[in-house]
């Protein structure tokens, strides 16, 4: 079985920022980036200059401090779960991406600092 964060890479966002992007099986993507986390029902969606593929956007709030290093925010993915760096943690769900500000807050699912739906998944 494929795990749910099957695939990452990474683009210039337009205004010129840097984002990586988890791919999630059935075909939603994540986009995190400095500022923001976004979700949108595939890669393609995310230029599209109408936003209709976007699923939803939550802003990070600005004492997390979430930087690249070596030109990627996420230090491992295993099935759901992205550990980013600074101990950021990104819980991939069926139904949300949700960021935590640690692994601890993530498993027990409090204090989320943003979260965005993924209401396209098909998992059959």
């Amino acid at each position: 079985m494929q795990p749910l964060i099957f695939r990452q890479s990474t683009m210039t966002l337009p205004e010129g920022a840097f984002a990586e992007i988890l791919h999630i099986q059935g075909g939603p993507v994540v986009v995190v980036s400095a500022g923001a986390l976004a979700s949108y029902k595939s890669e393609a969606a995310i230029t599209d200059p109408l936003a209709n593929g976007r699923l939803g956007y939550a802003e990070i709030p600005d004492t997390v401090g979430l930087t690249p290093q070596n030109d990627t925010f996420v230090s491992s993915i295993r099935s759901g779960f992205a550990q980013l760096h600074g101990g950021l943690a990104l819980l991939v769900t069926p139904f949300h991406a949700t960021l935590f500000a640690s692994n601890e807050d993530a498993l027990e699912g409090k204090n989320p600092l943003a979260q965005v739906p993924l209401n396209q998944i098909d998992l059959l």
